[in-house]
């Protein structure tokens, strides 16, 4: 078999699974965005850690550099050394989007009155939260939730 089929059909294989991590982190993005615009609407808001919000984000602009330069490595069958820069660009991107984001989020808490169930925090290593609630409902009624 001819080396650039080899290395064509590697690329076809690697441009595959960075579609589906891709495709995981745009299902993570859509989730905080649901949290981000039910801020108001909804009576309980739970709001993760930083760096669980910002992570999607990042994890987007990864891997789209992956499957950008997936797609030029199967179209062209060369390598190029642009792909790690370009994956740290677009994550850095990718982080302060996300810390924007999360920032907003905090205010958009905060300026719609929510108030905070310290009973109900989960703090861990991997992955903290915050439960917050409008006045009418109370934290026992966010409990049983």
């Amino acid at each position: 078999m001819n080396t650039q089929i080899k290395f064509r059909f590697k690329a076809l294989l690697a441009l595959i699974v960075s579609i589906a991590i891709l495709w995981f982190g745009i299902y993570r993005l859509n989730d905080f965005l649901d949290d981000y615009h039910s801020a108001g609407r909804d009576s309980i808001i739970t709001i993760f850690g930083m760096m669980n919000n910002t992570a999607p984000f990042v994890w987007v602009g990864v891997c789209t550099a992956l499957c950008i330069f997936g797609v030029f490595t199967v179209i062209t069958a060369c390598q190029t050394r642009y792909l790690f820069p370009a994956m740290v660009f677009l994550g850095s991107i990718g982080f302060v989007i996300g810390f924007v984001y999360h920032t907003k989020l905090t205010h958009k808490v905060e300026e719609y009155g929510y108030i905070e169930c310290t009973r109900l925090h989960h703090i861990a290593l991997r992955e903290s939260h915050r439960v917050y609630v409008l006045p009418p409902t109370t934290c026992e009624e966010a409990a049983k939730h």
